[in-house]
């Protein structure tokens, strides 16, 4: 594969990485070396790579970071277009505007290895520099365990490579990228698993009986059926979700009253990145987005709007019921899923589920959305919560068996507990009938 230099109008390239890494170093010194001779307000403190939107650079090392990573990230992109043709899959479908976008770096790489303080500006150094030290790491004897001697670390494991693999949750490493998005990937299976999600015929996936999601591999709707259990709860509320990182997601929406991000172009301010993007697209004076469907001239300046637009306008099945959504009750069907929640609120008196602000709606066989009633918590959790539960009643001088259940006129979320084996049968059956 040849390595071309995407930074500004140069058109630079090589067969060798090495070499290529190098020309692209020099452009980080020529570019302080003009600094002096540009205006602080000048666009030419932006990065100059193509497709690249960061900029205000404050020193040299900050640059040198984000520029090498650039051309690491060219050989990633290699190393991903070399996985993909051997394993023979179709190329990438998303879109490819962002497919120069690197993390961002704000501190120097630093090496926190046992008796090692080594720190760099340059990536493809610092990842072979902790590969040395994982490699050389001598096992006392054959079957014992090499432990990770990286700083406050405990881990450890009788296969070298289980290291290797361990130590990139410290570097942060990618070892693959999308040719086409650009997208970051850990492992050739994360990376494969990436192409596959997009590129799946119905007749040939599986499907997850929860949401009718569709998976390429078992092994994916395994891991997509995790994401059904709720597994922590929150402290502050009554909220439960999947991992630490929806938690740590549902705390900052709505435990949290800071808002970081802000527009620059008016003083509204966001708590979350999405949630600004989306916003500054209202500042547009174009309109991006037209609807494709005959006879229809509607236009937005965002693509949530579109999705939104052909969602109620356009997907809603022509019935005399009405739309999409569709009361389990009494069989009210709504185009909207505002209305079918002030429904079931003024007339069958529901109430929010437990941590949450919303009803959840899921698509059922027939394509009518009606209300998400079972929340899937593992074993450990309910238990958790069970003992909660006890002690609160015992600190309110209640018999803990009394009360415990809600009455029947309520309209509480069904909490369904699921153990292992029960999941593993829940999947086994899914993937049959999905061969059948």
């Amino acid at each position: 594969m040849s390595y071309a230099c995407e930074w500004g109008d140069c058109s630079f390239v090589s067969d060798n990485f090495d070499t290529f890494y190098e020309h692209v170093r020099g452009h980080t010194t020529n570019f302080f070396c003009d600094l002096d001779d540009v205006n602080d307000d000048s666009e030419e403190n932006d990065c100059q790579w193509r497709q690249c939107f960061s900029d205000s650079f404050e020193n040299e090392p900050e640059l040198i970071r984000h520029v090498l990573f650039h051309a690491y990230h060219a050989n990633l992109k290699d190393l991903g277009l070399k996985a993909q043709t051997k394993a023979e899959l179709a190329p990438c479908t998303l879109d490819p505007h962002a497919r120069n976008l690197v993390p961002e770096f704000p501190e120097q790489f630093h090496c926190l290895w046992e008796n090692c303080d080594v720190i760099t500006s340059c990536p493809k150094y610092y990842y072979r520099h902790v590969d040395g030290h994982t490699g050389s790491t001598v096992k006392e004897w054959p079957h014992s365990k090499i432990l990770c001697k990286w700083k406050d670390c405990t881990f450890t494991s009788t296969k070298r490579f289980k290291l290797k693999e361990h130590c990139r949750t410290h570097t942060n490493e990618r070892c693959f990228s999308c040719p086409n998005c650009g997208g970051l990937f850990s492992n050739k299976t994360k990376f494969t698993d990436h192409l596959r999600r997009q590129n799946t015929m119905e007749s040939e996936s599986y499907q997850c009986s929860h949401c009718l999601k569709y998976c390429a591999s078992e092994r994916i709707l395994r891991d997509h059926m995790r994401h059904h259990i709720n597994n922590v709860k929150c402290s502050l509320c009554d909220m439960t979700c999947p991992t630490q990182s929806a938690l740590q997601h549902h705390i900052n929406f709505r435990h949290s009253e800071e808002k970081p991000y802000s527009c620059d172009m008016c003083e509204t301010s966001f708590k979350m990145p999405n949630d600004l993007r989306r916003h500054q697209q209202t500042h547009s004076p174009i309109y991006s987005y037209t609807c494709e469907e005959e006879g229809c001239n509607y236009a937005a300046k965002a693509l949530q709007s579109l999705r939104r637009h052909h969602k109620v306008w356009h997907e809603s099945p022509v019935t005399e019921q009405g739309g999409r959504y569709e009361c389990h009750i009494c069989c009210v069907r709504y185009t909207r899923g505002t209305a079918l929640t002030k429904h079931l609120k003024k007339q069958h008196t529901f109430r929010w589920p437990a941590g949450h602000k919303r009803f959840r709606y899921k698509e059922d066989n027939d394509g009518i959305y009606r209300l998400q009633t079972v929340r899937f918590e593992s074993v450990e959790l309910s238990q958790q919560l069970e003992a909660s539960r006890k002690e609160q009643a015992i600190s309110e001088e209640m018999t803990p068996d009394e009360d415990w259940e809600a009455p029947e006129e309520s309209n509480h979320q069904e909490l369904t507990n699921m153990t292992d084996q029960e999941y593993e049968d829940q999947l086994r059956v899914t993937s049959e009938k999905r061969r059948k």
